[in-house]
């Protein structure tokens, strides 16, 4: 029913509209947020991003009716210790329906079954303050690894950096309870 694909031009034009309509990008990110700027810039990036074999760039679709529900970013591999960052995005109209953990756990698949990567980690970082994010990454099998205190920047408020990581003997092992 769900599926993980590289976005096309089709997925790109989603893509922008979502950032663009997004009222609170800071909320998303402890990096710096820019500006999305035209549709031109923003689909040259993407598209440059895409060629990136250090980078995995993928959205989530509904096969039954080709709709785009979120995407999620594979990004600083560090092939010395084999492990990759990723951070995800679920537009609000699509929020609370679950689509975060079928994106999750489809991405962990493709990503420890690439061979290219050969990962030993995957992590993600998320604001102490995002409940659903934490919730999300904790019922997929990540734990938590520890905290960057104050490292988020939001609405005058400092909080914690919450960093998650799931090790490929763990992914193993959930795996094969699956089965």
């Amino acid at each position: 029913m769900f599926e993980l694909i590289q976005p096309s031009d089709k997925e790109i034009e989603v893509l922008y509209r979502w950032k663009t309509e997004e009222k609170h990008h800071e909320l998303y990110s402890c990096r710096p947020v820019n500006d999305v700027g035209t549709y031109e810039e923003f689909y040259n990036r993407t598209v440059k991003g895409l060629e990136d074999t250090a980078r995995k760039h993928l959205v989530l679709r509904n096969r039954e009716n080709d709709d785009v529900l979120g995407e999620i970013n594979g990004f600083d591999y560090n092939p010395r210790n084999y492990s990759l960052e990723f951070g995800y995005y679920i537009p609000a109209a699509n929020r609370h329906k679950g689509y975060g953990g079928i994106m999750i756990r489809l991405f962990i698949d493709e990503v420890f079954q690439d061979t290219k990567y050969e990962l030993n980690k995957l992590y993600a970082t998320t604001a102490g303050n995002n409940q659903a994010s934490k919730g999300v990454l904790e019922k997929t099998g990540f734990t938590l690894d520890g905290k960057n205190r104050e490292h988020y920047w939001i609405d005058g408020k400092r909080y914690d950096q919450c960093v998650y990581s799931l090790l490929r003997k763990e992914w193993e092992e959930i795996s094969l309870s699956t089965i």
